[in-house]
């Protein structure tokens, strides 16, 4: 049996709907973090009306703190046309805290609402700005690098390589190879057993995927260590081992990059913290494009992970002897992706 009370009712969430709009409730700025797809923070630049929404644009004021934009990127999110829709209603000359989220509705741009956090940050005169209910404004950028270096120290511990796993697939350091005396060419083999099938003998360094040690001294890069020798990989592509005593010299990764004319390989985070692994780190803004300059002083172990103690220098040595440091710190030796945040110029400048 269908209450009476119920048109009432639903009639009553109609109008209420319609009365009060867009209604959500405030979250801790962690939580809103947490939800995003894209996190950064952006100057509006234009908006853009058609019958369905609003797109709106914002110039990049820093490298993402989640996703992938970068410094002085333009990028374009979708949003409601009112604020009853939840829609962002832009302010000239405001700077935004944008949590983007990818949504198929909204074709490939990504979406913002004022439920997903996104809000003004700083505007011309400062006045009604919507503050978090735990983190104050002038807080917020420290507050999204703390988070960004929790997110980051997961997917690093997440992605980092086993240089015992006979499939790992990472760097793990390079090997100078002796082909000496070796009449039928250096053997590799399918698996770390000299009794297992011979994928190919070889005469040249060349035909190894290889990285310089120093200035036109070629070696193997190496991919997993066992007590057989090395996992390598041929230039065809094919993964193989070659025995240890056909190596002469091994340079593990750990202590390859130190004191060298190093840089930071390209997709670092920007993060360096003040202890391994410990305390809120500092975050550097780099573009994407360039090879950052540093000096690699220590690196330290750490349970299964090593760390860097690095100098972050304006440039290279090379390019100049007034090289000065801009910041000091620690970085894991391996980046999200599992390959290695630190190289060095073999060839010096």
């Amino acid at each position: 049996m269908i209450s009476r009370s119920l048109p009432l009712f639903l009639a009553t969430m109609l109008f209420s709907t319609w009365t009060y709009g867009c209604r959500c409730v405030q979250q801790p700025l962690e939580s809103y973090y947490k939800q995003a797809d894209q996190v950064a923070i952006g100057l509006f630049v234009s908006s853009v009306e058609n019958q369905q929404n609003r797109s709106l644009s914002f110039s990049i004021t820093d490298r993402a703190y989640k996703g992938s934009f970068e410094l002085g990127e333009t990028v374009s999110f979708v949003t409601g046309l009112t604020s009853a829709e939840c829609g962002i209603i832009p302010e000239e000359d405001s700077l935004y805290v944008l949590f983007g989220y990818q949504n198929a509705e909204y074709t490939a741009d990504p979406g913002l609402d004022t439920c997903s956090g996104t809000r003004v940050l700083r505007n011309r005169d400062s006045s009604q700005l919507g503050e978090f209910i735990d983190v104050p404004n002038k807080f917020v950028v420290s507050r999204l690098i703390a988070l960004q270096g929790l997110e980051t120290l997961g997917k690093v511990t997440a992605a980092y390589p086993e240089p015992g796993n006979p499939l790992n697939s990472s760097l793990i350091g390079l090997a100078e190879l002796d082909f000496s005396g070796l009449d039928q060419g250096l053997p590799v083999y399918a698996e770390p057993d000299s009794n297992s099938l011979l994928l190919d003998s070889v005469n040249h360094i060349e035909a190894f995927t290889n990285r310089e040690v120093a200035y036109e001294q070629p070696a193997a890069v190496v991919f997993a260590h066992t007590d057989f020798g090395f996992r390598i990989q041929l230039r065809d592509g094919r993964f193989g081992w070659i025995r240890i005593s056909d190596t002469y010299n091994w340079h593990p990764y750990e202590t390859l990059v130190v004191r060298r004319l190093g840089y930071l390989a390209q997709g670092w985070d920007g993060l360096v913290w003040p202890q391994p692994g410990a305390g809120n780190p500092s975050r550097l803004s780099v573009e994407s494009d360039r090879n950052q300059a540093l000096e690699v002083s220590d690196s330290l172990q750490i349970g299964a992970s090593t760390w860097f103690k690095v100098n972050i220098l304006d440039q290279q040595g090379c390019e100049s002897s007034q090289s000065k440091n801009i910041l000091s710190g620690w970085i894991p030796a391996y980046g999200t992706n599992g390959q290695p945040a630190v190289w060095f110029h073999s060839r010096g400048c």
